[in-house]
């Protein structure tokens, strides 16, 4: 089925529910990465734009009771175009709600020192778009 294609300064949310990750609350706009790919002016997005820049590299988060921050990485499982590629990569695909990860490295702790001991969050993703021209499959 076909779906719009995600574009430069489209965004992305993320929700983990009693995980708070403050530098991903609210929408954070993508960066297309398409040297010749542009719907409209926005460069088409691709896998590895999917993680907007201000949430690469290591996140603070806490948790309940885990009140003393910790550190982890951010992953997303968006859908991509299976036939339409660029420069031999698939497109991004708005889609529904997909997985995201949150991988701990360094875990958050209580005020008494316990370590979270999840170091694996689950949550859900989201990508919203202004595209309404192209879509793909």
């Amino acid at each position: 089925m076909s779906d719009f294609v995600i574009v430069d300064g489209d965004t992305l949310s993320v929700n983990f529910g009693a995980t708070v990750i403050p530098q991903a609350q609210g929408p954070k706009p993508l960066t297309g990465s398409s040297p010749d790919f542009f719907v409209k002016s926005s460069a088409a997005c691709r896998p590895g734009d999917e993680i907007p820049p201000s949430l690469k590299g290591p996140l603070t988060y806490t948790e309940g009771a885990y009140t003393i921050p910790g550190q982890g990485t951010l992953t997303v499982s968006p859908k991509t175009t299976t036939v339409l590629k660029n420069g031999g990569l698939a497109l991004l695909l708005k889609g529904a709600q997909f997985s995201a990860t949150f991988a701990v490295t360094t875990p958050a702790t209580n005020p008494i020192g316990v370590p979270d001991p999840l170091l694996t969050k689950q949550g859900t993703a989201s990508f919203s778009t202004s595209n309404t021209i192209l879509t793909a499959s």
